[in-house]
């Protein structure tokens, strides 16, 4: 073989050595894109369940703070319908409910921790009735419910925040 095709046969070598590199890498990058794609839509996923769940639950109370027509409303028992609520809430979307707290430790969630850290009040202003349920969060208004949320590899939290108010307005013959 001459010295010409030999450095030929070189270059071609060396040239076929940089494609498949080349594919290699973008192999390699295609692969991280669908990676991110994919962690993406888990994400988004997990998110779009974290929002159903909060109007789900929103709604919920929303409905457990209406008293039937000729209840008398009184604050306690609309509190454990609210509270009995929620908890019925977190377990029909197959969450399990913790007590969180700003400090990040998590207790589970029952009944009297619910009551320890709502309340509701009732006022009543001639024909007209305002119905209020607030998480306030305990003595240190630092705990809430919550739960999480998994989507695959992903999860993020649901909470009903310290704070949080559900108003109901109503006339009374």
């Amino acid at each position: 073989m001459n010295s010409k095709g030999f450095f030929g046969l070189l270059i071609l070598l060396g040239a076929l050595e940089l494609l498949l590199t080349i594919n290699t890498g973008n192999a390699e990058i295609h692969s991280k894109i669908e990676q991110t794609e994919l962690l993406a839509l888990e994400m988004q996923e997990s998110a779009f369940k974290r929002t159903e769940a909060e109007i789900y639950i929103d709604k919920k109370i929303e409905q457990a703070l209406t008293p039937l027509p000729l209840e008398k409303p009184e604050a306690e028992i609309i509190k454990a319908r609210a509270n009995i609520t929620i908890l019925e809430a977190f377990k029909k979307l197959n969450l399990s409910a913790k007590l969180c707290s700003k400090n990040n430790s998590a207790k589970e969630l029952n009944f009297e921790k619910l009551s320890e850290i709502s309340k509701v009040s009732v006022i009543t202003l001639g024909s007209v009735q305002e119905i209020e349920y607030v998480i306030t969060g305990g003595e240190d208004k630092k705990f809430y419910p919550c739960a999480e949320i998994e989507a695959k590899n992903f999860s993020t939290e649901i909470r009903i925040p310290t704070g949080y108010t559900s108003t109901q307005v109503r006339l009374i013959p």
